[in-house]
């Protein structure tokens, strides 16, 4: 179920093909790559994020 989690709103990071999960109180970005999910960042779900990617 690795396209479960959202699409971002910021358009750049949706282009690039992240998704996120929300895990209270955290963010989890990642990408589906072919036969693997790939983690890039855990977050704190009130950190700006997107200069963090």
């Amino acid at each position: 179920m690795a396209h479960r989690g959202a699409t971002p709103r910021d358009p750049t990071l949706a282009m690039q093909g992240f998704r996120f999960l929300v895990e209270e109180p955290y963010l989890v970005f990642y990408k589906v790559l072919r036969s693997q999910v790939r983690v890039y960042r855990v977050l704190h779900g009130h950190r700006a994020y997107r200069d963090l990617l």
